[in-house]
C-alpha cells in the first residue's frame, strides 16, 4: 500500500486512510482499494483476536497466528484476504524493475 500511496503523492500514515487516499488520486483502482480495505480489516481482526487470547492466557501477544487453529470461516476469510494482498503485490511487481 505504501508504494501506491507514494506513487500518488499520498503521505498519510494510517493504512486505511492511505488506501482511500491512493484510490482517490487514481494511484490505485477503486475495486482493488475496496478489496485491500476488506483484507486489512479481516487480517487485523484475526490478529487482534489472537492477541486477546494470548493476553487472557497470561502470554505476550505476537503475530504468529496458526491458520489451522482458526475456525473454518475465519480460515477461509484469512485465505481470501491473503489472496487479495498477493494479487495487489503482483501488480506492484509489474511496475518494479527485476532484481
Amino acid at each position: 500500500m505504501r508504494f501506491h500511496a507514494l506513487a500518488g503523492g499520498v503521505t498519510i500514515s494510517s493504512t486505511l486512510d492511505r488506501i482511500e487516499a491512493a484510490a482517490s488520486v487514481g494511484a490505485l483502482d477503486r475495486g482493488v482499494a475496496d478489496a485491500l480495505r476488506e483484507a486489512f480489516i479481516v487480517i487485523n481482526g484475526i490478529r487482534f483476536e489472537h492477541h486477546g487470547a494470548q493476553v487472557q492466557a497470561g502470554g505476550v501477544p505476537d503475530n504468529l497466528v496458526d491458520p489451522g487453529a482458526l475456525a473454518p470461516i475465519a480460515r477461509t476469510e484469512l485465505r481470501e484476504a491473503l489472496h487479495v494482498v498477493r494479487r495487489a503485490q503482483k501488480r506492484v511487481g509489474a511496475w518494479s524493475p527485476p532484481g
